[in-house]
This record gives C-alpha cells, structure tokens and sequence, in this order.
C-alpha cells in the first residue's frame, strides 16, 4: 500500500531529472498497487499536483493511466517538446469504462494550442462519450499525424472534416460502420451502381489526402464497402479474434 508521501517523493525526483528526461511512463501495475481504482485516482491526483509548472524540456514520449493525470491534460503543458502522447490503463487493454471526456473537459484551454503543437502522435486506450471531445482534440493537436483511437461513426467525420494532416489512422474496437468510412452516399436509384465519388451525406476517408496507413484493431470486422473508398497509395491492415492482417 502506498504511503501518502510517496507521490511528493516521485515528484521530487522527476523535478530533479526533468531537464534530460526523454521518456516517462506509468503503468497501471504500480499506479494502483492493488488498490481499488478510487484510491490510485486520489493518490495520483496528488501527485499530479506536485508537477504544476514543472518543465520537462526534452521529453518526447509520454505514457500513463488516466487516473495518473488528476483528470486532465495539464501536465502536459510543461512537455514542450513532446511528440508522442499514450492514454492507457495497459498497453493493449482497453478500458471501456473509464471515458476520457473528462480529461479534456477539465483541461485549461487558455494558450491551449502551444502546448499540444508538437504531439504527433495521440493514441487512448479509453471510450469517447461526446463529438467535442473530438473536436477539442483536432483544434489542439493541429500537428498531429497518427490517431489511435475507438471511433464511432459520428466521431470520425470529425476527424476527416478537421484533421486532414493524418497519415495513419489506427481504430481500435468495434463501433464504426461503413457509414463512418464512407460518408453515407446518397441513396441511388434502382440499378445504378455505387461510385467512390457519389455525393455524400458526411466526410469521408477520401477527404484525407495526407493518409497513407489505415489500420483495424477490433473484434468484429463490420467495415465493408467503405474499404473501396480507399486509394491507391493507402496502406490497409486489420486485425480482430483469428483475423490477422490483409493488405491491398
């Protein structure tokens, strides 16, 4: 069990290396030490609070549970270097009942774009509830070029209406539809054959003209047609249960 202490002591120690840190990461193993979700919550909502105005000047790769962050980004805004953010209770291990909506909502937004403008990878391991939440993100990663995150389709055409720097899209788990992928095409009539380029109801992937890498990570494959939209130079791979990876 940790004491109350130990979050001030970690602290103290990332404050002392934090000028030649490059890396730093907390795994849920030590973050919670066996004890229920509320208590690591607390202790590690302390902990954050010894990092206000802390400057990591060369950290580049930040890993963590949400429970580690005081419910909020804001220690990252001393991460000015930072390309790489990871949101994970466990590498691989979604957890669906956690949301992240609260982390953002929480998150100071005055000067809130330089903070994130370097971050060029965003990957979370937790559920989004609500569009603004993905609409927070595009507006503060504006740099940012790879996106792994569970997408629903509603949530995606955020993302292609907004974020069209990407260049590889990772969805985890198991909630997007053709719909999502493809724009929802008007409704032909009887007989005329489906196009790429048949107007559309939403954006869709081909308005993403920076992406080159589009990846399945979710256990039950429910994207069909949207694949045809896909272009040439797009490289495509899904995985889920005994599937393992396709390429076109």
């Amino acid at each position: 069990m940790f004491n109350s202490y130990v979050p001030a002591l970690i602290a103290k120690l990332m404050k002392q290396q934090c000028s030649s840190l490059k890396n730093l990461s907390f795994l849920m193993d030590f973050a919670t030490n066996g004890e229920d979700d509320k208590s690591a919550k607390i202790l590690w909502e302390d902990y954050s609070q010894h990092l206000n105005g802390v400057i990591f000047s060369k950290l580049t790769s930040f890993s963590s549970p949400i429970s580690c962050l005081g419910n909020s980004l804001n220690v990252v805004k001393g991460m000015p270097c930072l390309k790489k953010v990871s949101l994970w209770d466990e590498a691989e291990n979604f957890n669906w009942e956690y949301f992240i909506d609260d982390v953002f909502s929480n998150t100071e937004t005055a000067n809130i774009r330089d903070p994130f403008e370097s971050i060029q990878t965003f990957s979370c391991g937790y559920p989004f509830v609500s569009n603004l939440s993905f609409e927070k993100l595009s507006s503060w990663f504006v740099n940012l070029k790879r996106l792994e995150v569970a997408f629903t389709d509603s949530s995606i055409r955020v993302v292609f209406a907004n974020m069209k720097n990407l260049q590889e899209l990772v969805v985890l788990e198991r909630h997007l539809t053709d719909d999502g992928i493809c724009g929802k095409p008007c409704s032909l009539e009887i007989g005329t054959a489906w196009n790429p380029q048949q107007l559309r109801q939403y954006p869709y992937i081909g308005d993403m003209k920076s992406i080159y890498c589009y990846a399945f990570l979710m256990k039950f494959f429910i994207v069909v047609r949207g694949l045809l939209t896909l272009h040439a130079k797009l490289s495509f791979r899904a995985s889920y249960s005994d599937f393992d990876v396709l390429g076109i």
